[in-house]
């Protein structure tokens, strides 16, 4: 899988498109500290990321 978008067992889609989901949206945003963060995390490449 290419891009996260495309995959349909994903809540990414929710947040991003603030839909009604299973997912607690405003705490998943926290976490990265906006929606912009969120979006741009998950448009890296993991060789990108340095996870800590």
């Amino acid at each position: 899988m290419k891009n996260i978008e495309d995959w349909d067992f994903s809540s990414y889609k929710a947040i991003v498109n603030n839909s009604d989901g299973r997912v607690s949206r405003n705490k998943v945003i926290e976490l990265f500290d906006n929606l912009d963060n969120f979006i741009f995390y998950h448009q890296q490449k993991p060789d990108d990321l340095y996870l800590y």
